[in-house]
């Protein structure tokens, strides 16, 4: 250090000589005084920053060593004071500092005990990569969370550091285990168990599981909302497969039409197949196959084929080879527009229904054709056969009623060309025989007549113009011997009696009606109306009796007696108790008349008794009369009477006793009037 000025106060005293001052010559610290203050305008020679001696330090050398010390720091941490403030006055930062970098990630790697936040806005996230390139990038925003590719690389998913899912670069397709080739959108390989993919429900339950391997083909299992398996749809190298599970759920197949979505076709457990219903109950025993319900207006089956030439069939097969396949069929030949049916593994149609609804039935002119008709197992048949040389054929309908035919229900034949009787029978009961005509070709026919089951013959007018039975004096002749017909603009009955006198049987043309007991076997005429209108009414119930007469007087309130009648048809009048007995309910008229002789003068009267009690009020009453005294006086009355079948009618004395004539005289006579 050179001193430039050196004041007394910086020497010793008695120390420096002349010799120390040349200016050459240095002096040596030991003659300067060890206290008192340099001069402020002293200076010295500035040291170099590496000068660690005990030279004199410049302020130069000072602020030199300062602003190294600073380096460049920040005004607020060029202190000493500043720096103790940012580590917190902490006397052990560096202890401090080293815990807390022990606890972070290392830049080389290391494992990471918790949570990573990455928060920076919409800006997060973490790149993966080799230096100055990231291939693979981890981020999240408001939209949701994405991992994946940075750039045009694949992204693999691992586990146990072996490559499992594959996604593409260029699309979404994903595979899945195995050779991580792109075949689909998704693409997986399963291990040797043969599972390939399965989805779970967030319970833990089975909800979709696809397996298969080389050898066993593909399934896909469905399960339900609790995890059982319920469905199977795969395939193999034979077959493609839909499956119910191993219980008794079927198989069911819906489609939406328009408005709502329903079971179009099942499959049951037991294997029948049930087309627009779910009601197994159709089919059940019988059938394999149900096609609509009992709500369903129009259900059916469809089968096309060519118009011009096509066939559509209907096998029924109890083989699978030869004709046996065809053992029945049913077909319609589109070209002819007919339908055909056939049996006995023929091959050919023992039945055709041509496009005018006309049948025939066989194929052959020598073929016996029948139609059976059965009641449970016994025959009801139709046949018509050849014999082959007489060229006559015989026709024949009998409906049985017992297995071996013995008896019938009814029957229709004829039974040998030109000689045989043609019958007509029906013996079942509720069954009627209808006869129906058509008024012109091609025109529906209308019932006209029918015999009904209890052998009413019935006319049948669907309308008011008249209809008749009619009798010809000639089977084709057009003269009309008798008809009776109900109709012509009116609901009265007419029989008509057309007289022709070249009958010697018939000379005038009456109409006469015969009732009788059918097991007499001679009915008798009960009614006849003659050629000029006159009615003979031979069985109408009526009688004549007279007066029993004994010479005295009758007792008061006695019965007065008859004789046996003269007049009694229908039997109705019994003589042994004096009373006439109605055979049906009907009105009824009486006339009564005789001579009366009495015991001085006074009223007396007779009285009519209906079923043991006397007639008066509306009906009638007593027949009186005023006596003279002497002589024989006139009596009579008459009564018209509603009685029913059963009822019966009497003639009693009155309160006076009285001398009634007889015998020749006076009589009681009665008729049904209708």
């Amino acid at each position: 250090m050179a001193l430039t000025q050196v004041t007394s106060i910086g020497l010793k005293d008695g120390e420096i000589v002349n010799a120390d001052l040349h200016s050459a010559a240095s002096v040596a610290l030991s003659k300067l005084a060890s206290t008192g203050a340099l001069g402020s305008a002293i200076t010295a020679t500035t040291q170099s920053a590496s000068d660690d001696s005990t030279k004199l330090a410049t302020t130069a050398f000072v602020q030199a060593a300062v602003t190294s010390l600073i380096d460049g720091a920040p005004g607020s941490l060029n202190t000493l004071n500043e720096l103790a403030a940012a580590i917190n006055d902490d006397s052990s930062y560096a202890t401090t500092l080293t815990t807390a970098l022990a606890t972070k990630l290392p830049l080389a790697g290391g494992t990471l005990t918790g949570t990573l936040n990455v928060d920076s806005g919409s800006n997060g996230m973490i790149d993966f990569g080799d230096t100055g390139s990231a291939f693979g990038r981890l981020y999240a925003d408001s939209t949701g969370t994405f991992i994946g590719s940075k750039t045009q690389h694949v992204l693999w998913l691992r586990t146990n550091n072996i490559q499992r899912i594959k996604v593409s670069d260029t699309s979404a397709a994903t595979s899945i285990g195995g050779a991580f080739t792109f075949n689909a959108m998704l693409t997986t390989q399963g291990d040797i168990s043969g599972g390939l993919l399965m989805l779970k429900a967030s319970e833990n339950t089975n909800r979709f599981f696809i397996s298969g391997n080389d050898t066993s083909g593909c399934e896909v299992n469905l399960y339900d909302d609790a995890g059982s398996q319920k469905g199977i749809v795969g395939v193999s190298s034979s077959e493609f497969f839909l499956k119910a599970p191993n219980n008794s759920a079927p198989l069911t197949f819906y489609t939406h039409n328009g408005s709502s979505i329903g079971e179009r076709l099942r499959i049951t457990s037991a294997g029948l197949l049930l087309l627009g219903t779910t009601d197994s109950g159709f089919s059940s025993g019988y059938t394999t196959m149900t096609i609509g319900n009992t709500s369903t207006s129009n259900t059916g089956l469809t089968i096309v084929s060519s118009a011009a030439n096509g066939y559509s069939r209907l096998h029924f097969a109890d083989g699978n080879s030869g004709a046996a396949r065809y053992a029945g069929f049913i077909a319609y030949n589109h070209g002819s527009d007919e339908l055909l049916f056939g049996t006995g593994n023929s091959g050919s149609s023992q039945v055709l229904m041509n496009s005018d609804g006309s049948f025939q039935i066989g194929q052959n002119n020598n073929d016996v054709a029948k139609l059976e008709i059965r009641y449970s197992t016994v025959p009801a048949y139709i046949t018509n056969s050849y014999d082959g040389t007489s060229g006559e054929s015989t026709f024949s309908n009998n409906i049985a009623r017992t297995s071996d035919g013995s008896g019938s229900w009814g029957s229709f034949n004829n039974a040998s060309y030109g000689a045989g009787a043609i019958q007509l029978l029906s013996t079942t009961s509720g069954s009627s025989i209808n006869f129906q005509t058509a008024s012109a070709t091609n025109t529906n026919p209308t019932e006209h007549v029918r015999i009904d089951e209890e052998g009413h013959i019935r006319i049948l007018n669907e309308s008011n113009s008249g209809r008749e039975l009619r009798w010809y004096n000639q089977v084709g002749g057009s003269a009309i011997a008798a008809t009776i017909g109900w109709g012509n603009g009116n609901a009265n009955w007419e029989f008509r009696h057309f007289r022709n006198d070249n009958q010697a049987n018939n000379p005038y043309a009456n109409i006469d009606f015969f009732t009788g007991a059918w097991s007499t076997g001679t009915p008798t005429r009960a009614l006849r109306i003659t050629n000029d209108g006159n009615h003979i009414r031979e069985k109408h119930s009526r009688f004549a009796t007279r007066i029993d007469y004994d010479g005295g007087n009758e007792a008061v309130n006695s019965k007065i007696p008859f004789k046996t009648p003269h007049v009694n048809v229908g039997s109705d009048f019994d003589s042994s108790n004096e009373r006439y007995v109605a055979p049906v309910d009907g009105d009824y008229a009486f006339w009564f008349f005789t001579n009366v002789a009495r015991s001085g003068a006074g009223s007396y009267y007779a009285t009519w008794r209906k079923n043991g009690s006397e007639v008066n009020s509306i009906a009638g009453g007593r027949m009186y009369d005023q006596h003279t005294g002497s002589g024989w006086n006139n009596l009579s009355g008459c009564l018209m009477i509603n009685l029913d079948e059963g009822d019966y009618i009497e003639i009693f004395n009155g309160t006076v006793a009285v001398n009634y004539d007889g015998t020749n005289y006076g009589q009681w006579m009665g008729w049904l009037v209708g």
